[in-house]
């Protein structure tokens, strides 16, 4: 069971890096726009740290989620865990896949609108169709549920305090896109924030 946990663990992970990979390909490609912006200086400072905390801390949870297929398949993990229990992990899996999922949903309702951070050189149209009525923010969302699912599959020390930092980051990041649309959108953005959830239930 533990081989075939990480197998699909490992599966997940390079899933989601293709995913995200070929959606800035092909908005490189087709649409000559560069979609990763995090931390650009055409910002505030503020937004940069907050950006750059997010490479950071994303950089980091890549790194760990590779770290715990390998530590677990060896099993030198085991004092870094708080409970083991396969049917939890199990959940885990089904719950990064979730988030897979939603964040390509997501991503390609954006079509050429999907930008990685903060993007303050180009105007882009405010999507609220598809997922996008039910949340204003899917693909975090998305994150949000890769971030506990691993937490839930290897239930240790590590995966939780990635899980938390990352949460909170990345809502930070959230809280100062929803500025920068005000600032973009007006009206519209603020009619659309008030019938939509930023995320999914507030």
């Amino acid at each position: 069971m533990n081989n075939c946990i990480n197998l699909i663990s490992i599966l997940l992970l390079f899933a989601f890096g293709i995913a995200y990979l070929l959606k800035l390909y092909a908005l490189s490609k087709r649409y000559n726009l560069k979609a990763n912006v995090l931390a650009n200086r055409n910002k505030s400072k503020k937004t940069q740290l907050v950006e750059r905390m997010l490479q950071l801390s994303t950089l980091v949870w890549i790194v760990v989620w590779f770290g715990e297929v390998i530590s677990n398949q060896l099993r030198i993990n085991d004092l870094l865990k708080l409970w083991n229990n396969n049917l939890v992990s199990i959940v885990g899996l089904l719950v990064i896949t979730a988030g897979i999922i939603f964040f390509c949903v997501a991503a390609i309702t954006m079509k050429n609108s999907w930008r990685v951070g903060i993007d303050k050189s180009t105007k882009s149209e405010l999507i609220t169709e598809g997922i996008y009525k039910y949340s204003r923010n899917p693909a975090f969302v998305g994150f949000y549920l890769m971030f506990i699912g691993l937490f839930f599959v290897y239930l240790d020390i590590i995966t939780l305090i990635v899980m938390i930092l990352n949460i909170y980051i990345m809502n930070r990041l959230v809280i100062e896109e929803e500025k920068h649309l005000e600032e973009m959108f007006g009206e519209e953005y603020i009619k659309y924030k008030d019938k939509t959830p930023r995320y999914l239930l507030w």
